[in-house]
């Protein structure tokens, strides 16, 4: 992970990213790998790989080619059938001993995989507006633009950008199901650092059950009577908690941070108690120097767990839990007295998912008073039922800025034009998704320009390239956003919301934008066409002259 952030920040900033120097470092450090495990014997490995290089060499000249493939291949064919044959035995083994464990974990990922890939699978379009400066990020890192404007170095889009390279999908499609991917990473991860802290192989499949499930939305309805200050506080956890569930699949370095945070907790506890302590102390480290880089506010956990863990497992575990719940309470608090930033209340969820686990350790053994060795397993039973039955998460409320086939076009003209000769005229939102292939203006911006120019029919639109696209919604797009609702000077003001965010703001534009396109259309028929239509949205396309 490392590897991949510094690899690519350095060769961004030397101008030299692309998947040929991709597979360069990487394989740089497998062999970096392989001369440290020979002891830095070059020259000697040098000379038996030459050695065996020449006799294979040899061999194909006097037995002649064909032979030595047929060879090579069977011996390949070979190795993967005991290879195979090792795997399906492990897993035979597995299963004979711990098929009660198996079935709980495929349980667990089976929830957690549905809820998270759920939106994914059905939508292009993102659900989470952060998604769209991840996605131009990601953009600007594949075309050697590094991202200068933003305040944190971007992990999730460098991990985007390589995968995105060495396997030659296009970005959009790579953020939109690597996020969810995370999200399973971080259920993984939840469980796996309580089970070694704790030791309690049955708190870390609760834990697991309880984010993999995601059991913490809820309706509060407050009584009247209940002070002004409480009803606050309590609404900004509930609405915190609900709005976590989209996160679960469209999150960002926030959940990167936690991943390696649980996980560096979890190789700090085996490098103070383990006889593997060298191995156990690099893990945590580097663990916790990916946690600085993605979230450094997050340390301060890391502090707390470091100080606690002379305590035991079980006390540490408890007092890392409830600092992150108190953390996130605090500053949930109204005006947050402590000025404190959100990733605690954020990442809220997973501490109630160690809360959850740590909760049935007393409950399995008061029960274990009662029904011995069954208790465990009853209790799982118990806690599945409940929850099936009483907690699954309510139907999350997405907000989309886009229509479906917005996102879906613009992709679309990526691959039908040539790159730089064409551009598109539409919302913000398609400035992430056309980056590095077209070229972008801002629908408000271009509306402002023209729209008292194009009633001259000896007008014409002048831009470089061959074709511009206008993206105009004869349905404007229901934000979700209230206009009653109190906001600063700073957002009335701001272009993206009066033009996009703001319904009536969004309405009057679309309406203009329309108004405008029609009327240049009508004017000159031989230049514009209509290349999408659909009830909510229509998609011209203007040919442009080419004395440019």
């Amino acid at each position: 992970m490392l590897v991949t952030l510094f690899g690519v920040w350095l060769l961004s900033a030397l101008h030299l990213f692309s998947w040929f120097t991709l597979v360069f470092l990487y394989g740089g450090c497998f062999l970096l790998r392989w001369l440290h495990h020979h002891n830095w014997r070059v020259k000697k490995q040098l000379h038996l790989i030459s050695q065996r290089v020449g006799c294979i060499v040899l061999d194909a000249l006097d037995q002649g080619f064909l032979p030595k493939i047929r060879q090579g291949w069977q011996r390949i064919l070979q190795f993967g059938k005991e290879e195979l044959a090792m795997v399906e035995k492990l897993i035979a083994i597995a299963l004979s001993r711990n098929i009660l464990e198996v079935l709980l974990i495929t349980v667990i990922l089976t929830f957690a995989v549905l809820l998270r890939f759920e939106h994914p699978l059905r939508e292009l379009r993102f659900g989470n507006p952060d998604s769209y400066g991840v996605l131009l990020a990601t953009r600007q890192i594949i075309a050697g633009d590094w991202p200068g404007q933003i305040h944190s170095f971007p992990m999730l889009s460098t991990l985007g950008s390589v995968l995105s390279l060495l396997g030659a999908i296009d970005a959009m499609q790579v953020i939109r199901f690597l996020n969810p991917l995370l999200g399973c990473v971080l259920v993984l991860s939840v469980g796996y650092s309580l089970g070694v802290i704790s030791q309690n192989r049955t708190a870390a499949f609760g834990a697991m059950y309880s984010l993999g499930a995601y059991l913490f939305t809820s309706h509060l309805e407050l009584s009247q009577v209940t002070p002004l200050w409480l009803q606050q506080w309590l609404t900004t956890v509930t609405e915190s908690l609900n709005s976590s569930l989209i996160r679960q699949w469209a999150g960002g370095n926030l959940e990167i941070g936690a991943i390696f945070l649980v996980l560096g907790l979890a190789r700090g506890w085996e490098a103070s108690r383990s006889s593997h302590r060298r191995d156990a102390v690099i893990d945590t480290v580097c663990c916790l120097t990916i946690v600085a880089i993605a979230k450094p506010t997050l340390l301060i956990l890391a502090l707390i767990g470091g100080m606690s863990f002379f305590a035991g497992g079980r006390l540490a575990l408890t007092i890392i839990t409830t600092s992150w719940i108190v953390l996130a309470l605090v500053y949930a608090l109204p005006e947050n007295p402590l000025g404190w930033e959100n990733s605690f209340l954020l990442t809220l969820p997973i501490g109630l998912s160690w809360l959850w686990g740590l909760a049935l350790i007393p409950i399995i053994w008061l029960l274990s008073l009662v029904l011995g060795l069954w208790s465990e397993i009853i209790c799982l039973i118990l806690v599945f039922a409940i929850a099936v039955n009483f907690l699954l998460p309510n139907p999350p409320k997405i907000t989309y800025l886009e229509y479906e086939m917005a996102a879906r076009k613009t992709l679309e003209l990526r691959v039908r034009f040539p790159i730089k000769r064409w551009m598109i005229v539409a919302p913000v939102e398609q400035l992430a998704e056309s980056y590095g292939a077209g070229w972008y203006e801002d629908l408000g911006l271009f509306v402002e320009k023209y729209a008292a120019k194009v009633s001259n029919s000896d007008f014409h639109f002048r831009y470089s390239v061959a074709n511009m696209f206008i993206v105009v919604e004869k349905r404007p797009l229901a934000t979700g956003i209230s206009e009653n609702q109190t906001l600063p000077y700073s957002v009335l003001s701001d272009p993206t919301y009066r033009h996009y965010r703001s319904s009536a703001g969004r309405a009057s534009l679309e309406f203009t934008a329309l108004q405008m396109c029609e009327t240049y259309r009508h004017l000159h028929p031989q230049d514009v066409a209509i290349y999408y239509e659909d009830r909510d949205l229509r998609i011209y396309q203007v040919q442009l002259p080419e004395d440019l």
